[in-house]
Parts: C-alpha cells; sequence; structure tokens
C-alpha cells in the first residue's frame, strides 16, 4: 500500500521482479534481468538483447556462466519466441516470470521445448498492468471504441482487444484483492473465508455489464488463487472488508476528456506526449537520454524522483512557485559544493557529487519542462479557452445564444489551435444538442478555418455516440452525480 494507506500497484509490479532476481541470483552467479515489454507485446526475441544493465547482448553468444530472469505477458507471441529460445539456451538457468496465470498447455509446451532442462522455475505473479502511479495503472490497450459495436460483429481484433480488458482486471484483482476478512460487511466470500471482489458495472451500458460478468466468473473459476496469494502476504492490504471494482463507461462522460488539463501530469501527457511515463522532449537535458534530431526522451516517474512524486498533481499556478523553490534548492547546493578548501573537502566532493549529478539534471528536466508547457499556454491561448470550456461544462446562468456567439469569436480568433477550436465546437454541441442550425454554423465556420472535413465530422460522431440518449446528464445538472451512483448500484 502507498504511505495514504492506498493501494500500490507500481509497488506490487516492482516487488514481483524483485523476488524474480532475488530467486535468479541463489548459487552465487550473475543473474540478467530480461522484460518482454508489457504494453506492446513484443516477442521476446526482442527483449531478450536488453540485460539489466543497459548494454548489447548477442543471443549468438553462449553465457552459461550467467542465469536468466524472465519477466513476460503470457501471450501467443511470448510462447512462440520463448519456445525458440529454449530449443537454442544461451544461459545456465532460466527463471520464469508471467504477469498473469499460465494454461497448463502452454506449460507443457513450454517443457517440450526445454530439452536442456533449463528451465529452473516457474511463477505466475500477477502484474499484468502498466503501472504509472501509485494509485494508477494502465492496461496500455489500443482503442476500446469497436467494442460498443454488436458483438455479432465484432472480430477477432474485438475478441482479443476485450479479452485483453479482462485479463488486465483479472490480474491487478488477484494482487490487489486478495485479503483476508476483517471488519465491515462481507458480501462475497469464498470457502477459504477469503473477500472476493464486489463489482458493480454502468447499468446503461451493455458493454460495462459484458466486462463485469466475464470477469466475475473469471474470479469465480480462479477463486483459489486468492487464497495462495493472501496467504504468501506479508502484509494483507485493504483489510477492511474486500475490493470494490466499479465498471464505468466512458460515454457517461465524454466532457471531462474534452476539457484542458492543468495539473503537471496531465499538462505534460496532453502537450508533450507522455507514453509509459517517458516523454520525448525537444530540449537537450543533461544526463537524461542521447541526443538525435528529434529530441531527448525523459523520464517522469514518481518513483524516482522526488519532485514530480511531490508536484505531479500540482496547479499550473502552485507548479511555478515549486519549480523556483527547486531551481533555489540547486544553486544553493552549488555555492555548497563550490567551497574546496581542504582534502576533507575535497572527499566530501566526491562522496557528494553523484548525488549532486543527479539533482542537477533533475532540475534541469523539470525546468526544461515546465518552460516548454508555458511556452505551449501562452502560444495556444490555452488559458482564455480554458474559460470558455468550463462555461460549457458547468455554467448554468449564460443562455445558449450567448455562449454561440462566444464559440464563434474563439473560432476567429487567430491566437486559437485548430485542435482547440474543434475541442470547444464539440462541448457546445454536447450541451445544445438541439440547437441544430448554430452546430452547423459552427461546421462551417471550422472549415473556413482549414478544419479537415474528417475533423468537423467528428461533432456528428460524438452527438450519436455521447448524445443525451446514451449518457449521463450534462455535469452542469445536479443530478449526475446522482444519476452516476443509481447506475453503478450504490444509492
Amino acid at each position: 500500500s502507498d504511505s495514504r494507506g492506498g493501494l500500490n500497484r507500481r509497488s506490487g509490479v516492482g516487488d514481483a521482479v524483485g523476488k524474480g532476481r532475488s530467486s535468479s541470483d541463489a548459487g552465487g552467479c550473475g543473474s540478467l534481468t530480461i522484460f518482454a515489454r508489457l504494453a506492446t507485446v513484443e516477442p521476446l526475441e526482442e527483449a531478450i538483447a536488453a540485460p539489466n544493465d543497459g548494454s548489447p547482448a548477442s543471443t549468438n553468444n553462449n553465457m552459461r556462466h550467467m542465469k536468466a530472469c524472465v519477466f513476460l505477458r503470457p501471450t501467443n507471441q511470448n510462447f512462440l519466441a520463448l519456445s525458440k529460445v529454449l530449443r537454442q539456451p544461451i544461459y545456465s538457468e532460466y527463471h520464469l516470470f508471467f504477469s498473469n496465470v499460465v494454461p497448463h498447455g502452454r506449460l507443457s509446451q513450454l517443457a517440450a521445448c526445454d530439452e536442456y532442462e533449463c528451465v529452473a522455475s516457474v511463477t505466475e505473479a500477477y502484474a499484468d498492468v502498466i503501472a504509472l502511479n501509485a494509485g494508477l495503472f494502465s492496461l496500455g490497450s489500443q482503442s476500446v471504441a469497436q467494442l460498443h459495436r454488436e458483438q455479432t460483429m465484432w472480430t477477432a481484433f474485438e475478441e482479443s482487444v476485450f479479452q485483453r480488458q479482462v485479463d488486465g482486471l483479472f490480474a491487478a484483482s488477484i494482487s490487489l484483492g486478495s485479503v483476508k476478512r476483517g471488519p465491515g460487511p462481507v458480501t462475497a466470500t469464498n470457502s477459504s473465508g477469503l473477500t472476493l471482489p464486489v463489482i458493480r458495472y454502468s447499468s446503461a451500458s451493455p458493454l460495462a455489464r459484458k466486462v463485469a460478468l466475464a470477469l466475475q466468473k473469471r474470479l469465480e473459476q480462479d477463486e483459489s488463487l486468492f487464497e495462495s496469494v493472501a496467504g504468501s502476504a506479508e502484509t494483507p492490504v485493504n483489510s477492511g472488508g474486500g475490493m470494490l471494482i466499479l465498471v464505468a463507461d466512458r460515454r457517461d462522460d465524454p466532457v471531462t476528456p474534452l476539457l484542458t488539463q492543468w495539473t503537471y501530469q496531465a499538462m505534460v501527457h496532453e502537450l508533450l506526449g507522455l507514453e509509459n511515463n517517458r516523454v520525448m522532449h525537444p530540449l537537450a537535458v543533461a544526463g537524461e537520454g542521447g541526443s538525435s534530431s528529434e529530441g531527448v526522451e525523459v523520464v517522469l516517474s514518481t518513483t524516482s524522483d522526488k519532485f514530480f512524486r511531490d508536484n505531479f498533481l500540482s496547479n499550473f499556478g502552485d507548479l511555478g512557485m515549486h519549480i523556483k523553490e527547486y531551481v533555489e534548492l540547486y544553486q544553493q547546493q552549488t555555492k555548497h559544493q563550490a567551497k574546496v578548501d581542504n582534502v576533507e573537502d575535497m572527499q566530501r566532493f566526491l562522496d557528494q557529487y553523484p548525488e549532486y549529478r543527479k539533482l542537477s539534471g533533475n532540475v534541469s528536466k523539470h525546468v526544461a519542462l515546465v518552460h516548454e508547457i508555458s511556452r505551449m499556454v501562452e502560444k495556444y491561448n490555452l488559458l482564455e479557452c480554458s474559460e470558455l470550456e468550463q462555461s460549457l461544462a458547468c455554467d448554468d446562468h449564460m443562455s445558449m445564444r450567448d455562449q454561440l456567439k462566444r464559440v464563434k469569436a474563439m473560432i476567429e480568433n487567430p491566437r486559437n489551435s485548430n485542435l482547440e477550436r474543434l475541442k470547444i465546437c464539440i462541448l457546445y454541441a454536447l450541451r445544445f444538442e438541439t440547437d441544430t442550425s448554430g452546430i452547423r454554423d459552427l461546421k462551417g465556420l471550422l472549415q473556413q478555418k482549414g478544419v479537415p472535413p474528417e475533423q468537423v465530422g467528428l461533432i456528428s460522431t460524438m452527438l450519436d455516440h455521447f448524445g443525451s440518449a446514451s449518457r449521463l446528464p450534462y455535469p452542469s445538472s445536479s443530478g449526475a452525480a446522482a444519476a452516476l451512483a443509481r447506475r453503478l448500484g450504490l444509492a
């Protein structure tokens, strides 16, 4: 659990990896940690060339003096790649750690390929997610929009995307929801006295219902895993009486993703592009990544970066003050390090130099990122655009005619980007979808500003999929929260 007593998904993934390396270190031999990427599910053959020290390693070299710790998702691609590796092993031992349940048939397949008996252990780690923060994880899935089609129209692609959702939620439920029964209400338990997760889903969403039922079936089939995982945990998590899983549908709230974000992590994600806690930045940052014509990749992680951990939820106004304090701290450290008058000072400088260099690189990284964010906020007039977005989302006192006039003026403002123009027009259409003439006028203005026809068509698409007939009341409505609670069976 994290410092606030919540569920720490990042810690769970880290523990699984740590146990894997500890196991492979037995016997005093060196070890190699190999990761098949969880997000892109790349074959093991591509990941095997990346040992844990980051140096290149050729799969043609025999390294029988080393043991390998392999952590990967149990996918068809990875099993095929792993089978090929086991037929021609280059390490003395292979300790296999799978992020989810492995079918017995797959284990038999691996055993048949392990002619040299190099597999020393096989473990299910239940870490089939991408941990972004202590309280946030992603399944790394592609768009799930196609799943809203009738199931009879699903192809193998839709089936695989749906199964990925169930598999990821199942693994997260096992690792986070396996708790010993404590005080409080208990609604579902297995024979060992462990509390199974309680699942609630949006009653108006057939897809949410399908996910919830598939997950419930999977949990009931493998409820014995709860006992084994909870029994091995040193400290049971969430011991207040169980885990509650809420399956919501984005159609219940199409507005929030359209609003400009104003917290640090969210702004980096929206303006610069943050993927798996990595961001490509156009400015060279000391000590981070490598130089290229396209920019430098830097890491933003709440685990390794204290400043980011303390400020990833800070709003844009407070962030400027905090980055100023961070720079002042660095300047004080610089003055202190500059005083080298004797041998003792030299030794102290050498001892503290690694941390000083890390601080220097981290300050440079955050100053560069905040500077770039500030430049984009000014360039694209985001403060003014955000004010109009919030008015369309929450202001019940301004008339439809006045709002339409403001939206048209925003479209004509040359400082605003076409993306902001389109977002605000969609917000207006969702708020006043009965104003067909006004929406038609906005589409025409967007086309005059050079917005591609397929993007202008997104306004009609959003109304078709997220109109009032298929979503909760608009966020400005006082009954929106109560309606959501009723749909989830919480009221």
